[in-house]
């Protein structure tokens, strides 16, 4: 093996462990700081890279934008399904405060009359 592939090697390595803990942290937290729009453009660009170094017969950095656009998916994968669970609670609130205001309605309606 050539030096110049055990520099590859190493950076792969170290860059795969940093993104190690990145998707550790995002599991725990079941929370992605990932931007929806960087996101889409990192895994594309990811994804052509890795085309790229395969025409080109560099195996290292395809597997290095494999792995990019692996941890793109994940954290692409749990900001989707933040989202949605986001608007399902936003939705799930304003029945739930909609529901009290009809049934306190008549309560307060008849409270208004009575200090007239």
């Amino acid at each position: 093996m050539a030096l110049e592939e055990i520099i590859g090697l190493m950076g792969t390595i170290l860059i795969v462990i940093g993104w190690g803990f990145e998707i550790r942290q995002i599991i725990r937290r079941n929370h992605s700081p990932l931007d929806l729009n960087f996101g889409i453009m990192y895994l594309a660009g990811s994804i052509m890279l890795m085309a790229y170094a395969l025409a080109i017969n560099a195996p290292i950095f395809a597997f290095l934008n494999f792995l990019a656009a692996a941890m793109a998916l994940l954290a692409l994968y749990y900001k989707w399904h933040e989202k949605k669970k986001h608007a399902h609670t936003i939705h799930e609130h304003a029945f739930h405060s909609t529901v009290r205001e009809i049934v306190a309605w008549p309560k307060t309606k008849a409270k208004g009359r009575g200090r007239k």
